[in-house]
């Protein structure tokens, strides 16, 4: 894990780290196994149950960027954490974004991937209305 957080703050590092030992803990008590791919810049976890990705993390110097599959609307966000991902951002599969700037954001942040752990289980494709009309421009 050490490549995305090369760059980052103390402070991020350990939002990351709070929240690897929260997302392999629900994985854990799922009975799946949670997979991290590091890369130069992001970090992903991916269900190895639902054989799909459900988070991927950008730690910033400030703040870590997370992505997730439920679009805002379909979220239960009582702190208002999330915001739409921009069609740019997240590949488009990743229908909403949020920042977490301190620890104390960490829990109500990881309720977010906990909906978007869920949302992989029940089989959803990830993309919402953008990938179906992406998709139909293309055919």
């Amino acid at each position: 894990m050490e490549d995305a957080l090369v760059r980052t703050s103390d402070e991020s590092r350990e939002i990351v780290g709070e929240f690897r030992k929260k997302i392999q803990a629900l994985g854990h008590a799922h009975g799946d196994r949670i997979r991290e791919k590091v890369s130069e810049h992001w970090i992903g976890w991916r269900s190895t149950r639902h054989g799909r990705t459900f988070a991927e993390m950008r730690p910033l110097q400030e703040r870590v960027q997370v992505f997730i599959l439920p679009r805002k609307r379909d979220l239960k966000d009582p702190t208002r954490l999330a915001q739409a991902s921009p069609p740019t951002q997240g590949w488009n599969y990743f229908l909403s974004r949020f920042d977490v700037r301190t620890r104390d954001e960490v829990d109500a942040a990881f309720q977010l991937i906990r909906q978007s752990y869920e949302r992989g289980a029940n089989g959803h494709p990830g993309h919402g209305r953008r990938g179906a009309a992406r998709r139909r421009q293309t055919v």
